[in-house]
C-alpha cells in the first residue's frame, strides 16, 4: 500500500537527519539546465535540514559522510531530474546500502519512471523533459491553505491570484470580498486560465471532485487529458473538497457576494519585467488594499531550469522592491514561497519584507 503524502514527508524529515546526500558534478554536464536544476533541488532538502556535500568524486563524497559520521550517502549525479524528489529519496531509502547511487532509470528502480539522467540523449528521455518543461499546464486541484482572514477594519478591494484549482474562489472567500471588489487572474498557462475561468462560472459551489474530473474529461483525446494536468489525483480532489466543506459560511458567501465580484482573467510571466511593470501601475489606479498570492512561482521545477536561484532571487527582490518604490507596500500583501526559503509562505505587507540576497549557504557551486 503507498503510503500517504504526510507518511512520505514525515519518513523523508526523519532519514535526512540520518542518511547524507552527495551531489556528484559531471564535467560533462557543464550546462544551465542541470546547474539551476541541482541548486533548486540543493535548497529544496535544505529546507529539511539535509547534510548535503558537493563534490565531482563519489570517493570525495562518501570520505565527506563518513568523517562527519554518516553511515549512508545518496549519491545524485548532476543530470539527474525527478517527477518528485521527495518520493524519490523516500523509494531510496529503503536500501540496505552504505552508498546508494542515483544515476538512471536501471540503477535504482523508480515506479512511474519518477527519474531520467538528461545526460543521456535518447529519445525517451528528451520527449519526457519536453513535457516537463512544458508550461502549459493546468492544476486541476490546488490545496494551499495560505489564505488570509482580514483583522477587523481591514478591506481588501482587489486580488490578484495564479489559477490553480479553487484559488480563484477561495481567496477572495476568505478576504471576505463582497460587491465592487475585483479578482485578477494570472497565469502563463492559456490552458490553466481556461481552466479558471470554468471553475468561476460553471462550479456549483459544492461538488470539487465531480467538476475536477469534468475538467479532466472535457479534454480528453483516447481517454486521456489533451494537455499537462497536475495535482488532479484523488488525493488532491479529496483534499480540496475537504478544505471546501470546512470553511464555515461559504455557501452563505457563494450564494450572496461572490456572484458581485468582479472577474479578470489574464496571460501574466511574473518573470517578465514589462509585465510587472504593467501590473503595478494596475496596482497603483486602484483603490483600497490589495492581496497577491504568488504561490511557489519563484520556486518551481519547471522555471527553475531557465533560471539559476541568483536569479529567481534578484526576480523575486525586484518584483517587492518595486512595490515598495511605488509606496504600495503599506497596502499590498503577499504570499509567496520564497526562493531560499527563508520567511514561510504567509500573508505579509511588503512593508514588513526584508529583501535577502543570495545566502552564503548557497553559494557553494562552482559556477558561481
Amino acid at each position: 500500500m503507498r503510503a500517504s503524502r504526510e507518511g512520505e514527508i514525515s519518513h523523508l524529515e526523519k532519514k535526512l537527519k540520518t542518511v547524507a546526500i552527495g551531489w556528484q558534478l559531471e564535467e560533462s554536464s557543464k550546462n544551465c539546465f542541470t546547474q539551476n536544476l541541482l541548486e533548486y533541488y540543493y535548497v529544496s532538502l535544505y529546507g529539511f535540514d539535509a547534510h548535503q556535500y558537493i563534490s565531482y568524486s563519489t570517493e570525495s563524497l562518501k570520505e565527506q559522510s563518513i568523517n562527519d559520521g554518516f553511515k549512508q550517502i545518496i549519491i545524485i549525479k548532476q543530470g539527474i531530474m525527478f517527477q518528485s524528489l521527495n518520493n524519490a529519496l523516500v523509494q531510496a531509502f529503503e536500501s540496505d546500502n552504505s552508498v546508494i547511487t542515483i544515476k538512471g532509470q536501471k540503477t535504482i528502480e523508480m515506479s512511474n519512471n519518477n527519474i531520467i539522467d538528461l545526460n543521456d540523449n535518447n529519445t525517451d528521455n528528451i520527449s519526457w523533459l519536453t513535457e516537463q518543461l512544458n508550461l502549459q499546464v493546468s492544476f486541476i486541484a490546488n490545496t494551499e491553505k495560505f489564505m488570509y482572514e482580514p483583522v477587523d477594519g481591514q478591506i481588501f478591494t482587489k486580488l490578484i491570484t495564479s489559477s490553480g484549482g479553487l484559488n480563484p474562489i477561495l481567496y477572495p472567500w476568505s478576504l471576505r470580498m463582497t460587491a465592487g471588489a475585483t479578482v485578477d487572474v494570472v497565469d502563463l498557462s492559456n490552458i490553466a486560465l481556461v481552466n479558471a475561468r470554468r471553475w468561476v462560472t460553471e462550479w456549483d459551489g459544492k461538488d470539487c471532485i465531480q467538476f475536477a474530473n469534468k475538467l479532466n474529461s472535457v479534454f480528453e483525446v483516447d481517454n486521456s487529458p489533451s494537455f499537462i494536468t497536475r495535482g488532479g489525483s484523488n488525493r488532491h480532489k479529496q483534499r480540496m473538497q475537504e478544505l471546501v466543506e470546512t470553511q464555515v459560511g461559504f455557501n452563505n458567501w457563494y450564494a450572496n457576494d461572490f456572484p458581485s465580484i468582479k472577474y479578470n482573467f489574464k496571460k501574466h510571466d511574473f518573470f517578465n519585467s514589462i509585465n510587472n511593470d504593467e501590473l503595478i501601475e494596475d496596482i497603483k489606479n486602484s483603490k483600497g488594499n490589495v492581496y497577491i498570492h504568488l504561490s511557489n512561482i519563484y520556486h518551481y521545477q519547471p522555471t527553475a531550469f531557465y533560471y539559476s536561484l541568483a536569479d529567481r532571487i534578484s526576480m523575486q527582490n525586484n518584483f517587492i522592491k518595486k512595490l515598495k518604490l511605488n509606496n504600495l507596500g503599506n497596502r499590498v500583501m503577499l504570499t509567496f514561497i520564497d526562493a531560499q526559503h527563508q520567511m514561510p509562505p504567509v500573508p505579509t505587507w511588503v512593508d514588513d519584507i526584508e529583501l535577502n540576497e543570495l545566502l552564503p549557504r548557497y553559494k557553494v557551486f562552482p559556477w558561481q
